[in-house]
C-alpha cells in the first residue's frame, strides 16, 4: 500500500507539470528552466519538452505524450546548458584504429585516444568556440574524410560536430638501392618514394668521404643528391640511410699522381696555381700550392691517364737584362760565363724556333715596350712545362715524384717571384 501510495503520488505531480507546459505552448514561445522535483525535472531542446519522471518512479519509457512534450521515466540525464561535443572515428584500410592520439587546440585544450572502435570524443565544450583536431599515431599520417586535410578546425561552434579520419601507415621505397662508382669524384642521386606527408631524413653513414648534398629532410616522393670524394686507396663501401632503409655506394679502387712544379731558371723556386689535368677514363684536376705540389687522386685501377700542366697567371721578372743575356750568350758564341745553360736557354726561345738569335732579344724588348703580350712578341710572357705532358696508358698503381719544371718564356735571369700570400695569388689569377 505504501508504495502504491509513492506511485500515485508521483504521477499526481507529474501530471501537474504537464498541464503547466500544455497550457504555455497555446501562448506562443517560452521557455522551461530545469529544476528538481523528488528527484525528477525537466529539459528543453528548441521548441521540443520532456518532463523526467520522478526517483519513485518504477519503469522507464513514456509515460505520456502531447504535441512537443513528452513525460518519460527514469533520471535527469541532460549535459550542461551553452556546451557543444566533438567527436568522430579514426580508421585505416577501412576498419577501426584503437591508440590513436587526437588532440585539441583552439578556445579548449586536450587530449584523448581512439577505444576499440576507433571513437574519439570531447565534452562540455563552450559554443562559440573555435577548435581544431588534429589525430597522431607513430609512423602513421592522418586525412580527414572532407577535406583530405591532416587536422580540421571549426570555427564559431554552434552545436555538435564530427570529424571522422583516415589513417594511412608511412612506407618507403629507395631506387635504385646500390650504386657502384669510379676512384674519382662522382655525385649522383636515388629517389624516394612514400605516402604524402611521410617525412624522412638521409644520412651518410661515412661522411668522410660520402655526402648527402640535398633533398633532406623530405617529405612524400623525393629525391636525394649526394657525392663521392676521389679514393686514392683500396675499394670503399659507404651507405646512406633513409628511413630505416640503406643505399650502398660501392667505389673503386683508386691510384693517384704526385710531384712538384719547379720555376725553370731559378730551380729553388717552385711554382703556385700550376693546373694538372689528367683527362682520361675519368677527369680529375689538382693545383700545386704554394710549395709547388699536387696530387691527383681518385685514378681508376688500369685507367688511361695523360697528365699535363698549364698556367696563365703570375707573369713578372722579365726586364731588358733578360734581352741583353741572349745578345751577350750569342756573342761568346754559347761558351764561357756569359752562356746560358741549358733551362735558361729555354726560357730565351721567345720565338718558338728552337734557336736561340738576336730576334729573341727583340721580341722581349717588344713585349716590355707594349707592356704585354700581342701579335709582334711571339711567346714572351707565356708558360711552358718540361715535360710537356706525361702519359699513363694503363695506371696500375700510384705514382708519387712526377716533377716538371716551369718556364715564363722571357724571363731568363731568374728574377720571377711567386706570390707570397693568399691576395697576391688572387692578384695575380685577375692578370
Amino acid at each position: 500500500m505504501k508504495n502504491k501510495a509513492l506511485l500515485i503520488l508521483s504521477i499526481l505531480l507529474a501530471t501537474c507539470l504537464f498541464s503547466s507546459a500544455a497550457a504555455a505552448q497555446s501562448n506562443g514561445n517560452y521557455t522551461i528552466t530545469q529544476s528538481v522535483i523528488a528527484g525528477g525535472g525537466t529539459s528543453s531542446s528548441g521548441n521540443t519538452f520532456s518532463v523526467t519522471g520522478t526517483l519513485g518512479q518504477s519503469a522507464a519509457g513514456t509515460v505520456s505524450s502531447n504535441g512537443n512534450f513528452s513525460l518519460a521515466g527514469g533520471f535527469w540525464t541532460a549535459a550542461p546548458a551553452g556546451t557543444i561535443v566533438i567527436s568522430g572515428n579514426v580508421t585505416k584500410n577501412g576498419n577501426a584504429l584503437p591508440g590513436v592520439t587526437v588532440n585539441l587546440s583552439g578556445s579548449a585544450s586536450g587530449s584523448t585516444t581512439t577505444d576499440g572502435s576507433g571513437y574519439y570524443e570531447f565534452t562540455g565544450l563552450l559554443i562559440n568556440g573555435t577548435f581544431t583536431v588534429t589525430p597522431s599515431l607513430a609512423n602513421h599520417v592522418f586525412s580527414d574524410t572532407v577535406s583530405n586535410n591532416p587536422s580540421v578546425t571549426f570555427t564559431n561552434v554552434q552545436e555538435d560536430k564530427i570529424a571522422d579520419f583516415i589513417a594511412t601507415q608511412c612506407s618507403y621505397l629507395r631506387t635504385p638501392d646500390a650504386v657502384n662508382v669510379a676512384a674519382g669524384v662522382a655525385t649522383g642521386s636515388f629517389t624516394v618514394t612514400a605516402p604524402t606527408g611521410c617525412a624522412w631524413t638521409a644520412v651518410s653513414n661515412n661522411d668522410s668521404w660520402l655526402s648527402v648534398t640535398s633533398a633532406s629532410p623530405g617529405s612524400g616522393n623525393g629525391t636525394v643528391n649526394y657525392s663521392v670524394a676521389a679514393n686514392s686507396n683500396a675499394g670503399r663501401v659507404g651507405t646512406i640511410t633513409v628511413a630505416g632503409q640503406t643505399f650502398t655506394v660501392t667505389q673503386a679502387l683508386g691510384h693517384s699522381i704526385s710531384g712538384i712544379v719547379a720555376y725553370g731558371t731559378n730551380l729553388s723556386k717552385f711554382v703556385q696555381g700550376v693546373l694538372l689535368s689528367a683527362i682520361g677514363t675519368t677527369s680529375v684536376f689538382d693545383t700545386t700550392d704554394s710549395m709547388g705540389a699536387y696530387q691527383l687522386d681518385g685514378l681508376t685501377n688500369g685507367g688511361n691517364y695523360p697528365v699535363t700542366p698549364t698556367k696563365s697567371d703570375n707573369i713578372n721578372g722579365i726586364s731588358p737584362f733578360d734581352a741583353t743575356m741572349i745578345l751577350r750568350h750569342i756573342a761568346a758564341n754559347g761558351q764561357g760565363p756569359n752562356a746560358l745553360n741549358a733551362n735558361q736557354q729555354i726560357a730565351a726561345d721567345t720565338s718558338g724556333d728552337g734557336n736561340i738569335t738576336p730576334f729573341d732579344a727583340t721580341l722581349i724588348l717588344r713585349y716590355l715596350a707594349a707592356g704585354g703580350p700581342n701579335a709582334n712578341t711571339g711567346q714572351t710572357g707565356t708558360w711552358k712545362f718540361d715535360p710537356v705532358s706525361n702519359p699513363h696508358p694503363a695506371l696500375n698503381s700510384s705514382v708519387s715524384g712526377e716533377n716538371y719544371t716551369a718556364f715564363l718564356i722571357g724571363e731568363i735571369n731568374g728574377d720571377w717571384t711567386p706570390p707570397s700570400s693568399l691576395g697576391e695569388m688572387e692578384a695575380a689569377e685577375r692578370q
